[in-house]
């Protein structure tokens, strides 16, 4: 069985656990399998009062290509670039690789089609439990078009993998994140193409249904210098925050012609009602890194938040929080001239970076009104004792809310630059912070 990474609670140092014998879970009461009890909407409800923890995706994790799901026994991870399902469980701390076979050397090996807890995912990275099955991205035999992608589903112990069905759709919708909301797995992809001989990015959100494969198409877009799109799953409603770079026409080269700003367009997603609208667009005057995020708290108060942000020629470097006001959008909040990686949460926005000399994340959280929620700087000396000559690499995500956050990121380790994943916790207490290692993984 698995030698796993015992879930050490510890007050800044951490103490990295010993090797230990690990269990895997043989069900997840977290994850029932009764009848949806979905709330009936209405307008001006909270995200909170609009969320069903049996049938919705918890907007707390949907960061980047990372996979967390958290039940009331089990944490479930899936690091960005793995092969591999891993799992914690929550009352005996125990964690590895999700799978039960006791002679199974795991990730040990870069792909091990044997291990329960493989996954062997061709796009999308990402893992999402719906009524106690895992279902996720697999590579299978080409179909008609030659997709190589399929959905696949598993028992929560890792136990009885099977393929439901080919991703039936043309290779540039395939997707590369997947997220399950309602029986609708809901996915986007962004792709180098090219139009007229001319360069471009084609991205769009689709869905498929979980149990047919049905295919639709929800919105695309073509520009240069495309930006990753981001959704946010709000009861009957799917929220999809699309962004493009704005260049000058003059420079012949579209590389070096001058960014003068950044659209921003937000669509909402009828799920009953199969119908799309723009909820608002404008364009703002700051370069904004991948993948930006929203938040919607009520139809009223959606929160955009740019992963990192590039200062314009002739502007102060500025790191911005933006809301949506009367169809357009606006500015929020800044951090006061600090800049690092932003990233939004449940109840507010964390500002943070790596400083390799002190070896420590300096935070910074603010709630949607711009008050200061915590300033803090996490101790990350233990780093090293994580695999051997581990170092930090770089960042994936912050995710969680205010209270408690989960930090995923890139080791440099076994002499390879980005060769571990690892997951922190960080529970927010009056006094310090208490840091916990949930996953460490053998390969990246």
């Amino acid at each position: 069985m698995k030698k796993g990474v015992l879930f050490a609670e510890v007050l800044l140092l951490l103490l990295f656990a010993s090797v230990s014998c690990v269990k895997t879970p043989a069900s997840d009461h977290g994850a029932s399998a009764s009848q949806p009890t979905q709330k009936p909407y209405s307008a001006g409800m909270t995200y909170h009062e609009v969320y069903d923890p049996e049938t919705d995706f918890d907007n707390r994790f949907g960061r980047t290509f990372v996979s967390l799901i958290e039940t009331d026994e089990t944490y479930y991870f899936h690091p960005t670039h793995s092969g591999y399902e891993y799992y914690c469980d929550k009352l005996s701390g125990e964690s590895g690789v999700l799978c039960g076979k006791p002679e199974c050397v795991h990730d040990k090996a870069a792909d091990n089609a044997e291990c329960g807890g493989f996954t062997n995912g061709t796009a999308a990275n990402t893992v999402n439990l719906y009524e106690g099955k895992l279902y996720y991205i697999g590579d299978a035999p080409p179909d008609e078009r030659g997709n190589r992608a399929a959905i696949y589903r598993m028992n929560a112990d890792g136990t009885e993998h099977e393929r439901l069905f080919w991703l039936h759709c043309d290779p540039a919708y395939i997707p590369q994140r997947l997220d399950c909301h309602r029986g609708k797995l809901y996915g986007w992809n962004c792709t180098e193409t090219v139009t007229d001989g001319v360069p471009e990015q084609l991205w769009s959100v689709s869905c498929f249904d979980i149990e047919t494969g049905d295919f639709k198409l929800i919105c695309e877009g073509r520009g240069y210098s495309t930006v990753m799109p981001t959704l946010f799953y709000f009861g009957k409603y799917v929220y999809i925050c699309a962004s493009w770079g704005l260049h000058s026409e003059t420079g012949g080269d579209a590389d070096a012609q001058a960014w003068i700003g950044t659209n921003i367009r937000i669509y909402r997603w009828d799920i009953d009602e199969e119908v799309l609208e723009t909820v608002a667009e404008d364009v703002v005057g700051s370069r904004i890194g991948p993948m930006p995020s929203i938040w919607v708290e009520t139809e009223d108060r959606i929160y955009i938040v740019p992963k990192i942000a590039f200062a314009l020629d002739g502007e102060n470097t500025e790191t911005t929080v933006y809301t949506v006001n009367d169809g357009g959008i606006e500015k929020l909040f800044d951090f006061d001239g600090r800049t690092g990686n932003l990233d939004v949460l449940d109840g507010g926005v964390i500002l943070y970076d790596f400083d390799r000399e002190r070896q420590t994340i300096p935070v910074l959280i603010k709630d949607f009104s711009g008050e200061t929620v915590c300033q803090d700087e996490w101790d990350m000396r233990f780093i090293g004792s994580l695999a051997p000559n581990a170092s930090f690499c770089s960042f994936y995500a912050v995710m969680g809310d205010t209270q408690t956050l989960y930090c995923s990121m890139l080791l440099n380790s076994n002499g390879k630059r980005g060769g571990s994943n690892c997951l922190i916790r960080c529970r927010m207490t009056n006094e310090k912070p208490e840091l916990t290692v949930m996953f460490v993984t053998e390969n990246s």
